[in-house]
C-alpha cells in the first residue's frame, strides 16, 4: 500500500531547478512582480472601467472619434442613407464611439447579421471581445500560412462561441465578423485577436488607483487628531496621561467645549500635518498622461478637457486637436471605412472625416492668410511688370 502525503507548511518555493551536479536549487523570492503576465479579456476590461485615469483617457479619445461623420465625396453622412441606424440598439454616433473604445482595448470584432448588403435587413454592431471563446481547434488552422481560397473558406468557416448577457451560447460564423486591431494581429496564433497596449500599461494604471487609495486615506486623516500627554518637568515621576484622561479627552475633543481645561498638559496634533504637500492631484495626473501618451494623445488635448480651456492658449489646444485628429483619429477612421467596404458590397469610396468640428476653423483662417499673402504679392509682381509664372508655388 502507498500513501501520497502533500504537506505544505508556509511560503512555497516559486520554482524549483536541477543543477548539472543534481543539486536542487529553490528560489523562494524574488524582487519581480507577477503582473507581468497578460490579462484575460474578462480582467482586462474590469480593470479598465475601474480605473478613472483609464476611463478619462478612453472616453476623451472615444467622445472625439465619434464627432466624425462617414461620407462620400457627394454625400454627406452617407451610411444614413442606407441604415438608418447600425442596429435596433444604437445610432451611428454610438456605433463609432464603441469602435474607438473597442479598438483601444486591443481588438474590435464588428459582426454583421448576415448577408454582404447593408440595408434594414442586416444590422451590424460591436462585440464584447471578453465574451468571445475561441475552440484551440480554430485556433490551431490558423497558426499556418494561408495560400489559398480552400483553406481561407475553411477557416472562415468556422465559428466563434460567443456568451450573451442572458447567459446563452451563440455561435458566430468568423465570416460575419470583421475585426479591426489597435495594433496587430500577428503577435498571436489567432489572426482575429490582437495585442493589446493595456498589457503595457498594467503598473501604470494599478498606480493610479493606489493613489487614489492613499488620497482617500489621507483625506479621512485630515479630520482627525493626535493628542498626546506632556511630561511635568517639575514631577517626572508622575505619569503623562492616565487612562481616565485619555478617554476624558477624547469625549470632550468630539463632544465638548470650545474651551476645555485639563489636568496635564497635552499637544495636539493633526495625523495628517499638510495634506497639499502629498501632491495627490500632480501624481494622479502624471499616470493620467502617460495614458494618453501610450495612445498618442498630446498633452495640450486632455488639458483641453480636463481644464476647461486652461493651461496652454486656446489656439494651440485647437491645433493641438486637429493634429491629433489628423494624424490618430484618421488612421483608425480609415481602418474602419476599409473594414465597412469589405464586409459590404454597396459601401464604397467612403472617407471619415472631422473638417465640420470647430477646431478646423484655426487652420482656416492661416489657410485663408496664406491665400491672401499670394494674391498681394501676385499684384504687386504685376505692378512691377513681372510676371507670375517666374515664381514657384504660384
Amino acid at each position: 500500500m502507498g500513501f501520497n502525503f502533500n504537506l505544505s507548511f508556509g511560503p512555497q518555493p516559486l520554482s524549483v531547478e536541477k543543477d548539472t551536479l543534481g543539486n536542487w536549487i529553490y528560489t523562494m523570492f524574488s524582487s519581480r512582480g507577477n503582473n507581468h503576465k497578460y490579462l484575460s479579456d474578462d480582467a482586462k476590461l474590469r480593470l479598465i472601467l475601474k480605473s478613472p485615469a483609464c476611463m478619462i483617457v478612453f472616453t476623451l479619445q472615444a467622445d472625439m472619434f465619434s464627432l466624425g461623420k462617414i461620407n462620400t465625396t457627394d454625400q454627406a453622412e452617407y451610411l444614413k442613407t442606407l441604415r438608418r441606424t447600425p442596429s435596433y440598439k444604437s445610432g451611428w454616433t454610438q456605433f463609432y464611439w464603441d469602435y474607438m473604445f473597442w479598438v483601444m482595448f486591443g481588438t474590435a470584432y464588428m459582426y454583421k447579421s448576415g448577408g454582404r448588403i447593408l440595408d434594414d435587413n442586416n444590422t451590424v454592431e460591436w462585440l464584447n471581445p471578453a465574451k468571445l471563446n475561441w475552440d484551440p481547434s480554430v485556433t490551431r488552422k490558423m497558426m499556418d500560412f494561408i495560400f489559398t481560397k480552400k483553406r481561407a473558406k475553411d477557416i472562415f468557416g468556422e465559428t466563434v462561441r460567443y456568451t450573451t448577457s442572458t447567459g446563452q451560447f451563440k455561435y458566430i460564423p468568423l465570416a460575419d465578423i470583421t475585426p479591426i486591431h489597435d495594433l496587430s494581429s500577428n503577435m498571436n496564433d489567432n489572426f482575429y485577436v490582437g495585442v493589446s497596449r493595456v498589457d503595457a500599461l498594467y503598473k501604470i494604471i494599478i498606480n493610479s488607483e493606489e493613489v487614489l487609495d492613499s488620497d482617500n486615506a489621507n483625506i479621512k486623516f485630515t479630520k482627525k487628531w493626535l493628542v498626546s500627554g506632556k511630561q511635568d518637568p517639575n514631577n517626572v515621576m508622575e505619569l503623562p496621561m492616565g487612562e481616565n484622561e485619555k478617554r476624558d479627552i477624547e469625549d470632550k475633543i468630539e463632544y465638548g467645549k470650545n474651551v476645555q481645561a485639563n489636568k496635564s498638559q497635552i499637544d495636539i496634533k493633526r495625523f495628517t500635518d499638510n495634506y497639499a504637500a502629498q501632491k495627490f492631484d500632480d501624481a494622479f495626473w502624471a499616470k493620467v498622461y502617460t495614458i494618453a501618451k501610450m495612445y498618442n494623445i498630446p498633452k495640450d488635448v486632455v488639458e483641453a478637457y480636463i481644464s476647461g480651456g486652461k493651461g496652454s492658449t486656446y489656439e494651440n489646444q485647437e491645433k493641438a486637436m486637429v493634429r491629433h485628429i489628423e494624424h490618430t483619429l484618421k488612421p483608425k477612421g480609415d481602418e474602419l471605412c476599409d473594414a465597412i467596404e469589405n464586409s459590404f458590397d454597396n459601401v464604397k469610396d467612403i472617407e471619415m472625416s472631422w473638417s465640420h468640428l470647430a477646431s478646423y476653423n484655426v487652420f482656416e483662417v492661416e489657410k485663408q492668410n496664406v491665400v491672401t499673402l499670394k494674391l498681394n504679392n501676385a499684384i504687386l509682381a504685376k505692378e512691377n511688370g513681372l510676371k507670375i509664372s517666374d515664381f514657384d508655388g504660384y
